[in-house]
């Protein structure tokens, strides 16, 4: 059970990581952002 929640937190984190690192560059992962969100 905690280790569900552990890794269910740290999948979070990395993909709002993610999100941000793909907001940043913006440019040609338009369609991937679409994909992901």
């Amino acid at each position: 059970m905690l280790l569900k929640l552990f890794f269910y937190y740290f999948y979070t984190l990395e993909y709002s990581h993610l999100k941000n690192i793909l907001s940043l560059l913006k440019m040609p992962f338009r369609p991937f952002s679409g994909i992901l969100k």
